[in-house]
């Protein structure tokens, strides 16, 4: 966010970290980055019932970042495992 700001490059920009992966990747990462020993079910959208219509896929990409020059932050699962780490360190004290 400092690059973008420092850039004078204006306009809307989705930053989220490469790569894309469902729901259930997402929460199966999470469950092996603590160690968990919990079984995750793959399920459809239906299964989450929103007031509001959303895409089938809702994976953002950092088109305008990348256009501007400006760093792309690291792929998700590195951002994951770095919070996890994190997350654990304070919890352990």
């Amino acid at each position: 966010i400092d690059s973008l700001l420092d850039s004078a490059k204006y306009g809307t920009y989705h930053i989220a970290n490469q790569g894309g992966c469902t729901r259930a990747e997402y929460v199966q990462a999470i469950v092996q980055g603590f160690g968990l020993d919990t079984a995750i079910k793959k399920v459809d959208s239906s299964h989450f019932p929103r007031k509001a219509p959303v895409p089938n896929c809702e994976i953002l990409t950092s088109l305008n970042l990348e256009h501007a020059g400006l760093p792309l932050l690291p792929p998700w699962q590195e951002s994951l495992s770095l919070y996890i780490r994190t997350v654990a360190s304070l919890v352990q004290g």
